[in-house]
């Protein structure tokens, strides 16, 4: 080895040496060979030779000549120094890089590559007659996640000054500061004094002022910027790192009072300008490459700015009034104002966890949204206005608190200009301040010529009018938080009035948002008599425009009325306002002749008998009239039926007007019974109402009106009939969630009215025994539909066997019968019968052939539709075997008469026939025997025994027919049955059967191809419960899915194959055995370091259930519980997918709770460091699931419910824990949800409140106090802690109201066992903020959390 490594060094000293001889068109072998020479040099113990050839590099890039410029921008030349940064020590290294002055040469070549020539211009350049540099442009792939081998690096100064040749060098120059850069930070800490010397060294070559680094820094980001703009999609090698790079150069600046002014001078507009296009926030573009790349840049840049310009330029902004750096920054950027000023605004507007206020926050984003709106309105008008909308956006996003002088100065600059409104500028600036139109009379006036572009809403487009219709929505609501509804609503009627009566109902003033927003703000925002005051505003006149606005209005306070109070005062009052116009119904149009009765309707369901009665006494006229004359299509008739239908049960029982009107109701019912056979004139179309609608609204809103109606035979009919699915044409278009019948089942109330569904079940049957087509027809689809949405236990036996007598013999029997049939509708027709057959149901002539016949015709449609798919087809002929075990079991499961005798007998001989294709007939000989196994049948029929054992023979030899082919998919569905069958026989029958195929059955058991997944995992099963010795380690296929590095058997088969095969394999194994399962699936070292699969995480987790264990291991050294627990723990710091860490969170929970006594006191602390450790990382999975916050929550608290005692010396590290996970809880949006702060408080609880069982000792030592408050005691030592890190991240970071309130349970119980000096330690330990939020939780406390003894 050492003669090898010496003639290694040797050989490379010789190349390097050779580098001097021959001219420059040599060098590019000689550089090439170096590159493939180093890798296999690097553990040399003599570094000469790399320190040479850096030298002579850099000698050789120095200088403006040709050729320096040549290697310069080289890329193999670079990928060579950062293979030497790795192999030269530091205190060389460090001499040689300053020697050969090697940032100058850096920033040379950033300066040169930063801006690459185009092809025109090197037409008179050195070398332009080469016409290879385009080739490599083609040979880019358009995938930005797929890299392609580029062409080799040209020497050529042409290629080398175009963009691909800048961007080649980039790539490899990033790469080399990457590598020097990481390993300065990474021996700076570590290794001998030498070593961290000559790193500082290194440091220092880069430890410049500010204004002198930035000649390094500013091509770095035009490089990053000239990736995008060009389109550039290749993915470079280690791009997700430049801008990281970036950063770490800047850090090594010597640091001044003015690096803030150096930023934003120098670096701010590149770094916005590209972070602008990585997250679009400008809306102008953004990049198209690898999103993992795209979100490390925006991260890195993020932090750069915030660091070096906006934190530094809010404290002088709040300390001393300076707003240099924004002014700069704006001034700077006037140009791409569009691009630059959005993106500085989302940047100044971010939360960044710091200790800024709410007013400081609120000061510094006003101040910057001043300097950047001054800075507009001088500027461009078309940059102006793309940089107002996406600022504006980003403002109504956040919710900002903007002055309201501001907002009105946009919307007079630039919302409504001359030239046309602006209505995604004024929808965000009354979201974010109604105010700024509504408390002077600069902003009525803006208000009010808003409100005329309104008028004209047909002149909009579909975008600004959903925008309109918004910000008058947002408008109702600004009046109404300034308690001024009533003006709103004046205004309201102003625009109704211009709209005029036959305004469409999509126009701004008449659309349902506005209305539903008015009426939930009635009782809120306004008293009794001002809304009083309203109502009288509207007072009735002779004008149809009057009337419609009317309508409309006091519909919305109609809708809003429900107190108690407001209906006494203003029910009648609405009606009455309504009714009094002088206005024919005629006159006004159907949707406003409509809102007229829901106006009538709404008062009729919150009025008194005696208001009924008023009521009906004027409507009854035009009431009769409609129901009689008017179409039911229309929507007047319709809403004219609804308040009939109040009136009606408004008058029962005895009411003056009952029979009156619940004559009427009746006729207009028949009414609608008649009209299927004689259907209106008028062409329906989606507008026009039908039958259907006014059945699916009595079904569902107003169950109570079909009994009223007196449950006729016809209306159930209609039920049927005129129902959607009905209509060939219309049967795909219209789903069954919407037909009558599923109205009706919508309402829970009709499923249990026995008359009503008695009803029903005799129509469906009647429909179902009238059709004369197929299981496969419209009809009896519905009917099966019907039937498989309705509880089972609504139907009574006698209906279960009806429905099933008539539908088998709907069963189709040939392949012409399944000609039209879909395999999902034949599988609601298994599913029904199942279904029935899971309840006591024996139908007339039932007999086991049918359950033969349902299998063959599953067989047959799927093989019309499906043949390739053998695992559907495999799911579905299960379901036809449940369903045989449940006939055989509804005849097994009394004493046998004649009927189950015949049945039984026809059943055998049905078996012993043998005409069924090979997979159902072994399917159906399962399940006959299975089901019979120890049933009264075996006892009490002849010649049963006898019977059994011959279809225990068929078993056998078709198992032995299956075993033998298994080269296709059909062949393997027969196996897969075969094995499943077999399963429930004897030993020795099951040895004849596969004796001669266990080796087939083990390679198939290997297979890894999907077609053979179903089966591999069967006959893993199979051979582990009867052969476990032909498998070996059972494991195997655990390691080869975490070596392939994927889950595909669980996802294919499911989680239920996994665990039954462990099952299997450990049903007669002991506890070593099971022990030793673990440690070669998680003991071994390299294992705990790798993202274990979810499968190896399922077997793990079932192997622990099994496993019941001892508490001394057999020897010191032999794998046990604990050891398990530890490597877990270590796995939850690696996982980073959220499935795998539930359920290897599942498993520590499982030892921790069920097998405690195994675990020492390590794992107890391993397992809080480790909780600590997931919750403080922000990068880590928890922010990708809710779930894994509630794991970690679930850990904590097992450990305090079972190992509290425990904890007794060890509370410094329970309280870590709960700092990490609160933190977690609170800066991250995606978890703090309530119902994980109440895990959380849940957490304080247990600590504070123990139990006995978890302070319980087993010494049973007596003391005059007991160990709840010995306990209590202690915990109050160290839970003020939790309750001061609550404060503090109050101050850092906002809390939602939820989280707080779920919060506050959990630190009154801190509060709790907090002695009086441990209040005056947290008071005197906070500042002046904490102490006011301490003081209004304290007083929270003394109110609601602190027992009284009351």
């Amino acid at each position: 080895m050492g003669s090898n490594g010496n003639d290694g060094e040797a050989a490379l000293v010789r190349a390097v040496r050779a580098l001097d001889q021959g001219d420059i068109e040599t060098v590019p072998d000689k550089l090439e060979r170096l590159c493939n020479m180093l890798p296999s040099n690097r553990r040399g113990a003599f570094h000469a030779a790399e320190e040479m050839l850096a030298r002579w590099l850099l000698k050789n890039m120095a200088g403006n000549t040709a050729n320096a410029e040549r290697v310069r921008r080289y890329p193999p030349a670079w990928n060579i120094l950062a293979a030497v940064f790795t192999a030269v020590p530091f205190f060389s290294l460090a001499k040689s890089l300053a020697d050969r002055r090697f940032v100058s040469i850096l920033q040379q070549t950033l300066k040169e590559v930063s801006v690459p020539q185009e092809e025109a211009a090197q037409a008179n350049g050195v070398d332009s007659d080469v016409e290879m540099t385009d080739a490599p442009a083609e040979e880019f792939t358009s995938n930005p996640r797929k890299r392609k081998r580029t062409a080799p690096s040209s020497f050529e100064i042409s290629y080398q000054r175009q963009s691909h040749g800048c961007l080649g060098t980039a790539e490899a120059l990033f790469e080399a500061l990457r590598i020097l850069l990481h390993r300065c930070d990474a021996r700076s800490l570590e290794g001998s004094p030498n070593h961290r010397m000559g790193a500082e060294h290194i440091k220092s070559l880069f430890s410049t002022s500010a204004a002198e680094a930035v000649a390094t820094l500013i091509p770095l980001l035009t490089i990053s910027n000239l990736v995008i703009d060009q389109g550039d999609r290749r993915s470079f090698e280690g791009q997700s790192t430049w801008i990281s790079t970036f950063n770490a150069l800047w850090e090594l600046r010597l640091q001044g009072p003015n690096d803030s002014s150096t930023v934003a001078i120098n670096l701010a507009i590149s770094s916005m300008a590209l972070l602008g296009k990585l997250t679009g926030v400008s809306q102008l573009s953004t990049c198209s490459f690898d999103v993992i790349v795209r979100e490390q840049w925006t991260r890195d840049l993020s932090r750069f700015l915030a660091r070096n310009l906006i934190l530094p330029s809010r404290a002088a902004l709040l300390n001393s009034k300076d707003q240099d750096n924004v002014l700069r920054v704006v001034d700077l950027a006037s140009i791409s104002a569009a691009q630059i000023y959005p993106v500085l605004f989302d940047l100044v507007t971010r939360p960044y966890g710091d200790k800024a206020g709410k007013k400081d926050f609120e000061v510094w984003t006003q101040a910057v949204f001043d300097v950047i709106l001054e800075a507009l309105k001088s500027n461009r008008r078309d940059r102006s206005l793309a940089a107002i909308e996406a600022i504006m956006e980003t403002a109504a996003e956040r919710d900002l608190a903007l002055s309201a002088s501001s907002l009105r100065a946009v919307c007079k600059e630039f919302a409504l200009g001359p030239d046309q409104e602006r209505w995604s500028l004024l929808l965000p600036i009354v979201k974010l301040n109604p105010d700024v139109f509504l408390l002077s009379e600069e902003g009525d006036e803006l208000l009010q010529q808003a409100l005329r572009k309104t008028q004209n809403s047909q002149l909009l487009g579909s975008a600004d009018l959903d925008k309109a219709s918004q910000f008058i929505v947002s408008l109702a609501d600004g009046y109404a938080r300034a308690r001024d509804l009533a003006t709103f609503i004046t205004i309201w009627a102003k625009n109704l009035l211009a709209a005029g009566p036959k305004a469409p109902l999509g126009a701004l003033w008449s659309r349902p948002e506005l209305s539903q927003t008015v009426a939930n703000h009635v009782e809120q925002f306004l008293n009794v008599n001002q809304l009083l005051e309203i109502l009288d505003t509207l007072t009735p006149g002779d004008d149809v425009a009057g009337a419609s606005a009317s309508i409309q209005i006091i519909d919305a306070l109609s809708a809003g009325i429900k107190n108690e109070e407001f209906v006494d005062v203003a029910n009648m009052k609405a009606f009455e306002t309504v009714y009094s116009h002088r206005v024919s119904r005629k006159e006004l149009s159907e949707k406003l002749s409509a809102g007229r009765w829901a106006i009538a309707e709404k008062c009729l369901s919150k009025g008194t008998l005696e208001e009924a009665g008023r009521i009906w006494s004027q409507i009854k006229e035009d009431a009769s009239h409609v129901l009689r004359k008017s179409s039911i299509q229309k929507q007047e008739t319709f809403t004219a039926f609804q308040c009939c239908i109040a009136v009606w049960l408004a008058n029962i029982p005895d009411g003056p007007a009952e029979k009156e009107v619940g004559n009427m109701v009746c006729t207009f019912v028949d009414r609608l019974v008649e009209s299927t056979s004689k259907p209106d004139g008028k062409k329906s179309s989606k507008e026009r109402l039908t039958v259907a609608d006014y059945l699916r609204w009595m079904l569902s809103k107003s169950a109570r009106a079909m009994t009223l109606v007196g449950l006729r035979n016809g209306v159930f009919q209609q039920l049927i009939s005129l129902s959607p699915l009905q209509d060939p044409a219309q049967a795909e278009a219209v789903p069954h969630s919407s037909t009558p019948c599923q109205s009706l089942l919508d309402n829970e109330s009709n499923l249990y009215d026995h008359e009503l569904m008695s009803k029903l079940f005799d129509s469906h049957m009647d429909l179902l025994r009238t059709s004369r087509g197929t299981l496969f027809d419209q009809p009896v689809r519905l009917v099966v539909q019907f039937f498989n949405d309705i509880p089972t236990e609504l139907l009574s036996r006698s209906q279960r066997e009806a429905l099933m007598s008539n539908l088998v013999p709907r069963l189709p029997l040939d392949s012409k019968a399944v000609k039209s049939a879909q395999f999902n509708d034949w599988r609601q027709v298994v599913s029904l019968m199942v279904k029935l057959m899971r309840m006591p149901t024996v139908y007339e002539g039932m007999s086991f052939a049918h359950v033969g016949m349902i299998g063959n015709s599953t067989q047959m449609i799927y093989a019309k539709e499906a043949p390739h798919e053998a695992h559907n087809e495999w799911l579905a002929l299960n379901l036809v075997g449940d369903l045989a075990k449940l006939s055989v079991g509804q005849m097994s499961s009394d004493t046998l008469g004649q009927r189950g005798r015949a049945y039984f007998t026809e059943a055998i001989s049905y078996l012993q026939e043998g005409s069924q294709e090979i997979t159902l007939r072994l399917a159906l000989l399962r399940a006959f025997l299975l089901t019979t196994k120890g049933s009264l049948a075996s006892k009490q029929l002849e010649g049963w025994d006898s019977s059994v054992l011959l279809l225990k023979r068929a078993i056998v030899a078709l198992a032995q027919t299956a075993l033998t082919n298994l080269s296709h998919d059909r062949g393997i569905l027969a196996a897969t049955a075969a094995l499943e069958a077999l399963d429930i026989l004897d030993a020795g029958l099951i040895k004849e059967a596969v004796g001669g195929h266990i080796s087939s059955l083990v390679e198939a058991s290997k297979a890894r191809d999907h077609a053979f997944e179903a089966f591999s995992w069967e006959a893993r099963t199979f051979l582990a419960r009867h052969y476990p010795e032909s498998l070996g380690f059972p494991f195997t296929m655990v390691f080869h899915e975490t070596a392939a590095g994927g889950d595909q058997s669980t996802a294919t088969v499911g989680k239920y194959a996994l665990l039954k095969y462990v099952d299997a394999v450990v049903r007669d194994a002991d506890d070593e055995t099971k022990l030793g399962y673990l440690e070669k699936l998680i003991g071994n070292g390299g294992a705990t370091k790798q993202n274990p699969v979810a499968s190896k995480l399922i077997v793990v987790h079932r192997l622990l259930q099994h496993v019941k264990g001892t508490k001394d291991a057999p020897t010191p050294s032999a794998f046990d519980l604990s050891q398990a627990h530890s490597v877990l723990c270590t796995w939850l710091l690696h996982i980073s997918t959220p499935p795998e860490f539930v359920l290897a969170a599942k498993a520590v929970h499982l030892l921790l709770d069920q097998r405690s006594w195994a675990l020492s006191q390590w794992n107890i602390e391993v397992t809080l460091s480790t909780v600590s450790t997931v919750a403080s990382h922000h990068n880590s999975v928890i922010s990708a699931s809710p779930k894994i916050y509630r794991c970690l929550c679930s850990l904590v608290e097992i450990i305090i419910k079972r190992h509290r005692i425990r904890l007794d010396g060890h509370f410094h590290i329970v309280i870590t824990a709960l700092h990490s996970v609160l933190r977690q809880l609170i800066s991250q949006p995606s978890v703090a949800t309530s119902a994980h702060a109440q895990s959380f408080a849940r957490l304080l609880t247990l600590i504070c409140e123990p139990t006995d069982a978890s302070v319980s000792r087993s010494s049973g030592v007596g003391g005059l106090d007991s160990e709840r408050d010995r306990a209590k005691r202690y915990a109050g030592q160290y839970m003020y802690l939790v309750l001061m890190q609550y404060i503090k991240l109050q101050l850092e970071l906002p809390v939602a109201p939820a989280v707080r309130e779920a919060l506050d349970s959990g630190m009154y119980s801190v509060l709790d066992i907090t002695t009086q000096g441990g209040v005056k330690l947290m008071n005197d330990a906070m500042d002046l903020s904490g102490r006011i939020i301490f003081k209004e939780l304290y007083k929270r406390y003394q109110k609601f959390g602190k027992w009284s003894g009351v």
